[in-house]
């Protein structure tokens, strides 16, 4: 049964490859005619040498049937470099094109992909499945499939040739085939496990590395590089060790099938010359028959050894259907949206428009695996315009509850609405958006400091990315490098500090302007002074829109429209005259205690 189910998702995959490859069947046409075109160009020389060699034995040959024997074999071998060169030209360009597209694929689904998808597979591993999968998976058209269809075109020319001239030497030359082929058999299973396994290896190479070099800091501050070059090496080991039985596995069937290919053509030679001494097949009959079991096992073994190299390009297959298979975020937005309620009764005002600008009810999140709620039974309005300032000790669920407004976590229980709108169906783009979280991660890109601000902000001139390094107070440290905004980050990173790298993505929000702004610990590096007048400016820029700046020190709690407490998954409120509504409740030394109101000051 395992058997049976592992051919069917071969075939599956073999088939969705070959669908991938049909918006490219003008050059696949091409390259199949070559193909074709070559098999046939391979068959006159042997006929003319037969030819020539019976007339030469009966003495009827003359010189000017070898001239023009000769003139035209010459125009033979020049047809068959052209075509052989128009095929290699259009076979490379497809797989250019083939593996470009791809690799294209694989990078925006995995952009798209929700974050537990991310956190199941590590960056490593992603970065493994679209830069070399995509390369081997390439191999198996051009370098498996079409082969195989050349190969059998040549085998078919082949044999109806050799059954042609003597019909008992062609079955004895085709008893070998049984025989390669119950090989192959015996051998294909294992290789393909064997294939599946060297590329696990690989990618956790590739993962090794990822850690060891993009945690350069923590590498080297906790003296990790011995650890680290163990890890690499056990990997590497294990990779090559598994290339290794996949060489010898090879080598051995290879060499068989060698022995086996050379010792039939031995006995047909024995065999035909019996043939020619009872004057049943003519001498030039014979050498054409020899040289057309070229013709025979050449593809043979050929045709088994693409279906062998296939094993490793249908191991890429299944690993890259695999994730794009996954869902994205639009696509479980979906899903979660065909199970969720209707919107609450919202609190009119004249005129008819609603209060909140964010509705949250009864939500609750629970990640997977986890024994309980990161957030449980959360409910809460934010006004429009209103500057909220969300507080709680580490690991209370506060960036949690960014992550949900966003989109990033999909709800357990309840349900959020922006702007009248349930988050669920809001198209994922267009919450994006409205509502823009910037975290405590640098998340800067390549490329200047200029394209970094103006990144996602579409219809913006680079004066308007100035000003927002202004507001940021980015823009002084900025002029001060040798290039200013144009300085190239990828090259100049190093030169910047971890707090200089937090107000350039801060300008970057700024530049934005979204409807809604959260906050999550996005000054974290920055001294209380600098990230104190920086939340002063960016209020001043959200005003008429939602500010929520989660942040459990003490400079985060500016004059702000309300106050939030998370603790332990659930929220608790203060009024503004600093009454508590619930306990526990935030003090306004930044600590957290119960309604008593004790609390230690540094």
């Amino acid at each position: 049964m395992t058997a049976i189910s592992g051919i069917t998702r071969e075939r599956a995959s073999v088939v969705r490859y070959i669908g991938e490859c049909r918006r490219h069947w003008r050059s696949v046409l091409l390259i199949a005619g070559c193909m074709a075109a070559l098999a046939l160009l391979q068959l006159p020389g042997p006929i003319v040498t037969m030819r020539l060699i019976d007339r030469a034995t009966a003495g009827s040959l003359s010189g000017a049937s070898v001239s023009v024997a000769c003139m035209g074999l010459a125009i033979l071998l020049a047809s068959t470099a052209a075509v052989r060169a128009v095929q290699s030209y259009a076979l490379e360009l497809f797989k250019f094109r083939l593996l470009l597209r791809l690799q294209r694929r694989l990078f925006a689904h995995s952009l798209r992909l929700p974050l537990d998808a991310h956190s199941r597979y590590s960056h490593g591993y992603l970065l493994s499945r679209i830069n070399d999968d995509p390369q081997q998976l390439q191999n198996l058209f051009a370098g498996s499939i079409l082969s195989m269809i050349a190969d059998a075109c040549t085998l078919c020319v082949g044999l109806g040739f050799l059954f042609h001239l003597h019909f008992k030497l062609a079955l004895l030359a085709i008893s070998a085939l049984p025989v390669m082929i119950y090989l192959f058999v015996s051998v294909r299973t294992g290789l393909k496990q064997n294939y599946s396994r060297l590329q696990e290896s690989s990618a956790l190479v590739t993962r090794s590395l990822a850690d060891g070099l993009s945690n350069i800091i923590t590498t080297k501050a906790f003296l990790l590089e011995r650890t680290l070059e163990r890890h690499y090496f056990c990997d590497m080991s294990n990779m090559w060790r598994t290339r290794f039985t996949i060489w010898r596995r090879r080598y051995s069937y290879e060499t068989v099938i060698s022995a086996i290919t050379g010792a039939v053509p031995i006995g047909v030679l024995w065999y035909g010359i019996g043939e020619v001494t009872n004057h049943r097949l003519t001498i030039g009959q014979l050498v054409a028959f020899l040289g057309f079991l070229a013709y025979l096992y050449r593809p043979a073994e050929g045709m088994v050894i693409s279906l062998l190299s296939m094993q490793s390009s249908i191991s890429a297959a299944d690993r890259i259907f695999e994730i794009l298979d996954l869902r994205s975020e639009a696509q479980m937005q979906i899903a979660v949206a065909n199970g969720t309620s209707q919107p609450p009764p919202r609190s009119p005002v004249p005129g008819g428009e609603p209060v909140a600008d964010i509705v949250i009810r009864d939500l609750s999140i629970r990640y997977p695996g986890a024994s309980q709620c990161a957030l449980s039974h959360v409910t809460v309005e934010i006004q429009r315009g209103e500057s909220v300032h969300v507080a709680g000790p580490s690991g209370a669920g506060k960036s949690t509850l960014a992550k949900a407004l966003t989109g990033f976590l999909p709800s357990s229980a309840g349900a959020v609405w922006i702007q009248g709108e349930e988050l669920a169906r809001i198209p994922i783009d267009k919450l994006r958006e409205r509502v823009l979280l910037v975290t405590h991660e640098p998340g800067i890109l390549s490329g200047s400091i200029l394209a970094n601000i103006m990144c996602g902000a579409k219809g913006r001139a680079a004066e308007d990315a100035i000003e927002a390094a202004r507001l940021a107070h980015a823009h002084d440290f900025i002029s001060r490098l040798p290039r200013g905004y144009e300085t190239d980050i990828s090259k100049d990173g190093a030169r910047l500090s971890s707090g200089q790298i937090q107000r350039i993505v801060l300008a970057r929000a700024l530049l934005r302007k979204p409807a809604v702004l959260i906050l999550d610990e996005a000054m974290s590096f920055l001294d209380q002074n600098t990230a104190t007048e920086i939340l002063a400016g960016i209020r001043l820029v959200m005003r008429g829109k939602t500010l929520i700046n989660i942040c459990h020190r003490a400079y985060g709690v500016l004059p702000s429209d309300r106050q939030l407490l998370i603790q332990h998954g659930s929220l608790f409120e203060r009024d503004r005259s600093g009454a508590a509504i619930a306990e526990p409740v935030l003090v306004s030394s930044g600590s957290y205690n119960t309604a008593s109101g004790a609390h230690s000051t540094a």
